[in-house]
């Protein structure tokens, strides 16, 4: 969703901050969506997740690599992925027995699903298109795992949060966010260059039906840089933008959860001392026509847990890092 009005609120207000009239005059910059019929880029993005905790000390990368088209729709813009290829795969889990579901492989060929999605000619999302090949794909990486699920008696409600994860209702939303983080966020904004603006929303989430989460986000076109390391002239904008959630309201939805996930077990939810969650986003991009060449999102949580029947207490901290770097193709 197009945040172009508040923005427009947020900088009307800024402005009455500007220099008096006989002094220098910001740099500002305009923000607007133009991605051309034809555009074609071949992206490389490499997913690090970190663990460090009590109990846990490790990571891993995958590197993959695919195709962006975009292509004319009736409604404005089809935006497609394809040839995606896995470049390079963590190595298998230590101790995992033949035959056993390793996580790790399994969490690489889940980012290879990618549905295509059309934005309107102004940018904002309009939906996914081809969910059923997508949810065909899906379906057939996480089998192994429903089969372990049947095989361990797990909880119904447990095989009802994977079939949440791979709904119509999940798909489209986590479709969004890509659209969001690489080019929606920024639709409509008219900013001052280093200056920041600051709001407040409830998300909704996208896997528990009925969850909403106070969040508190900043915005800023940090500074003009060039578009790729090859360049010397400063025709793109490093965009930057911080979101949190409220930490007891973030508390408060684990624990309710994990209550109708598994009742008998709602004391696991108990141990939760505190929880931290903080996203930040980086994008560099043509303000022309938001174009992307990089984009970072880093995802970091954080808690603090007591200590319980068989868990030591301490702090877990994870970090998931993504960068997708954008070579232009015509």
């Amino acid at each position: 969703m197009s945040l172009s009005r508040w923005f427009g609120a947020a900088f009307a207000v800024a402005t009455l901050t500007h220099p008096a009239l006989g002094q220098a005059k910001a740099d500002s910059v305009s923000l607007r969506f133009a991605w051309p019929v034809g555009m074609t880029a071949r992206v490389d993005q490499e997913w690090t997740r970190m663990q460090i905790g009590p109990v846990r000390n490790d990571s891993f990368t995958v590197r993959s690599r695919w195709r962006l088209t975009v292509s004319a729709h009736p409604k404005g813009r089809l935006i497609q992925y394809d040839q995606f290829a896995i470049t390079s795969l963590p190595p298998a889990t230590p101790n995992r027995r033949a035959g056993d579901l390793d996580p790790q492989q399994l969490l690489a060929r889940l980012g290879s699903v990618q549905p295509s999605y059309v934005v309107s000619t102004d940018g904002e999302f309009l939906g996914i298109e081809g969910v059923e090949r997508t949810k065909r794909v899906l379906d057939s990486l996480l089998a192994p795992l429903m089969r372990e699920m049947a095989a361990a008696a797990a909880p119904p409600a447990l095989k009802t949060l994977m079939e949440n994860a791979t709904s119509v209702r999940a798909l489209t939303a986590a479709a969004e966010q890509d659209w969001n983080a690489t080019a929606g966020t920024w639709v409509g904004a008219d900013w001052e260059v280093g200056a920041t603006y600051e709001m407040s929303s409830e998300e909704p989430s996208p896997i528990i039906p009925g969850f909403m989460v106070p969040m508190r986000m900043e915005f800023s076109a940090a500074e003009r840089v060039s578009c790729t390391e090859r360049e010397t002239a400063r025709r793109c904008i490093r965009l930057e933008m911080i979101s949190e959630p409220d930490s007891a309201a973030l508390r408060k939805v684990v624990t309710d959860f994990v209550a109708k996930l598994a009742p008998k077990d709602v004391n696991v939810a108990e141990l939760f001392g505190s929880m931290r969650l903080a996203n930040e986003l980086t994008v560099v991009a043509d303000p022309r026509d938001l174009r992307p060449y990089f984009v970072e999102l880093v995802k970091a949580v954080e808690i603090q847990a007591a200590a319980g029947p068989n868990e030591p207490a301490g702090r877990t901290r994870r970090v998931d890092i993504r960068t997708a770097r954008y070579t232009y193709i015509k």
